[in-house]
């Protein structure tokens, strides 16, 4: 199990949510991506690699043991860990 502080707090806000919370218009979205963002933040500091955070961030979502049916949380959750990995070096001038 990882062991940076986000990624904890990342694991209680998944296993705390709700079934209605996986519908992806739920007000919930906004402080999850938040969440994710700041484990990726971490582990990209870390060292790790745009793969390496999205098995780890999967560990994550796997170690809350959220309900079935959340497919689509999964795949915003990986899109978000994606876009926030890669968002400063889209950034960075050519």
């Amino acid at each position: 199990m990882l062991s940076i502080p986000s990624s904890e707090i990342l694991r209680e806000a998944l296993a705390d949510l709700r079934l209605s919370d996986y519908d992806t218009m739920s007000p919930i979205f906004g402080q999850l991506r938040l969440k994710v963002c700041t484990v990726v933040d971490d582990l990209k500091a870390g060292g790790m690699r745009a793969e390496q955070v999205v098995l780890t961030v999967k560990r994550i979502v796997s170690d809350a043991q959220m309900r079935p049916g959340n497919w689509r949380l999964v795949d915003a959750i990986v899109k978000w860990s994606l876009e926030h990995y890669f968002k400063e070096s889209a950034d960075v001038p050519s």
